[in-house]
């Protein structure tokens, strides 16, 4: 399909889902799919390992209620997610941060692409179910400009295009993957990028495991690496004086609730960058900025 969230408004059509119980610690974007779908929304907690809460949910299933559940930071095992679904039945497994995690057969699930590979759209839907109406191919040839001229320029100079193309992708329709995402996804050495982020990730662990209040479990082709320490937000002021650049993520979760737990979490855990573009000496560099700045 062509983005994540239009990933879950086809399984919330295809599967007629009325209810959905979605974590507070979760992006925007999928809080805005399930309003634009029209379906009622309640929420749940994590706790500190980033485990879902979720022993007050019962689920109606006359009225076609479902769990969303989020692999964050791809710290969720194979068999967790399949104890949920005997307890659960109904649960959609959000693997946006976990694209290498293997699809389970029965589960839904959904991978979104621009988080791992160099593509402006683009997502994939693992699920049992299909829409009663066809679906238009998407198209992506005039979203592209801002990726092409990151390759020869500073990628500073196309912020602004970037945004520009994440409000685009907000109000894309229900489509299917674009022939250009679907074809520059073919060209990818997957094995080759699952290589580099592990040994990036298995650097990063050795560096700063020690001292991440996140007890980390590497896993393969790991989306960005979660150190988490007191301050958080302030050693993320600093290091960006030294051009290390660390995105916050999901700062809109307190528009939802601001509870202390998620507080935390947004403020102090710091996605560290470590995919396919980088090497072990980038991570050195990433390494010692962070340490000499504590």
């Amino acid at each position: 399909l062509n983005s994540g969230r239009n990933a879950l408004k086809y399984l919330i059509e295809a599967r007629n889902i009325q209810k959905i119980y979605i974590p507070v610690f979760l992006c925007s974007a999928v809080r805005q799919a399930c309003l634009d779908m029209k379906i009622e929304i309640e929420y749940y907690t994590i706790d500190h390992k980033l485990n879902p809460k979720l022993d007050g949910i019962h689920l109606d299933y006359t009225k076609n209620e479902y769990i969303y559940i989020v692999n964050y930071y791809g710290q969720t095992s194979r068999d967790e997610v399949i104890c949920w679904k005997n307890i659960y039945q109904n649960i959609i497994f959000d693997c946006a941060q976990d694209f290498f995690f293997a699809p389970i057969k029965g589960i839904d699930m959904i991978y979104t692409c621009r988080k791992f590979f160099g593509v402006t759209d683009g997502a994939y839907l693992n699920t049992e179910v299909l829409l009663k109406r066809e679906l238009e191919m998407d198209y992506s040839y005039d979203r592209v400009q801002y990726l092409l001229g990151r390759y020869e320029k500073c990628a500073s100079e196309f912020y602004k295009d970037y945004i520009i193309n994440e409000n685009r992708i907000e109000n894309l329709p229900l489509r299917k993957m674009s022939k250009l995402t679907h074809g520059l996804l073919r060209t990818i050495n997957y094995d080759e990028v699952v290589t580099k982020r592990n040994n990036n990730a298995e650097y990063l662990q050795k560096r700063l495991g020690d001292s991440n209040e996140l007890t980390v479990i590497l896993n393969d082709g790991m989306y960005m690496y979660p150190y988490k320490c007191k301050n958080g937000d302030a050693l993320r002021r600093k290091v960006q004086r030294e051009k290390l650049f660390i995105p916050t993520l999901w700062n809109d979760t307190f528009d939802i609730r601001n509870t202390l737990l998620e507080k935390e979490l947004v403020q102090n855990v710091l996605p560290i960058p470590m995919d396919q573009r980088y090497g072990i000496q980038d991570m050195k560099e990433v390494c010692d900025i962070i340490e000499n700045n504590k």
